[in-house]
């Protein structure tokens, strides 16, 4: 018996025609039947360290103030 969320997953696929989604779909599968939920599995020690690293930076770090977009888009625009 097929459960109720199988059934609507399927029912979407179904009606999926475009090939480049259905491979995507595809890869998708393939790789969490082989690997779980796991998405660090086969990744390297430095690998590892570096998501990890990734996952602790603060939210804003890349971003600017209002105050410094202002000013870097006032010089981009006088070039």
């Amino acid at each position: 018996m097929t459960s109720g969320l199988k059934e609507i997953v399927i029912g979407m696929v179904e009606d999926i025609e475009d090939e480049a989604l259905l491979q995507v779909l595809k890869n998708d599968i393939d790789y969490f039947k082989h690997n779980g939920s796991d998405i660090t599995v086969g990744l390297t020690p430095n690998q590892l360290e570096e998501l990890k690293n990734l996952a602790n930076e603060p939210d804003d770090k890349d971003t600017l103030s209002e105050n410094e977009f202002k000013k870097a888009t006032a010089k981009w625009l006088m070039k």
